[in-house]
């Protein structure tokens, strides 16, 4: 990451991050940092600038039944967390997030700092046992 990038939006990327920390502690009961905050900080500069200035961002997301639910449950959220950052980013004069992308790659970049509490790639709503021959539901 470009240091000199980083001290100078320093202000900004603060302000992203405050509302990021807001974001996760409003939604505790069902995830936590699998990080600390310095490290997240860290995580997230260099995010935000392989992604939205180099445009170099390359997603190795696994595709699972934990990420297809926290991306079904917090979509919405995270399109609106983008749209603050843009609208932060504007108030900046900053023209990060100016090119053609989109909140997946944020709701990614949260995927991969938290932990969530319940784990559903391992578990299953109707165990095997409960099902009987010619029952349907």
């Amino acid at each position: 990451m470009d240091i000199i990038w980083a001290n100078n939006n320093n202000e900004m990327i603060n302000k992203f991050f405050d509302k990021l920390l807001l974001f996760i502690d409003s939604n505790n009961a069902d995830f936590k940092l699998n990080t600390d905050n310095g490290t997240l900080f860290k995580n997230f500069s260099i995010f935000l600038y392989d992604n939205f200035i180099l445009n170099n961002y390359n997603s190795d997301i696994i595709l699972n039944k934990n990420y297809e639910y926290f991306d079904l449950k917090y979509c919405s959220d995270i399109v609106d967390l983008f749209i603050d950052f843009k609208e932060i980013s504007y108030g900046f004069t900053n023209s990060i997030f100016n090119k053609n992308k989109t909140s997946l790659d944020l709701i990614e970049f949260i995927y991969k700092n938290i932990e969530l509490f319940e784990d559903f790639e391992n578990s299953s709503d109707i165990e095997e046992d409960e099902y009987t021959d010619g029952e349907h539901y």
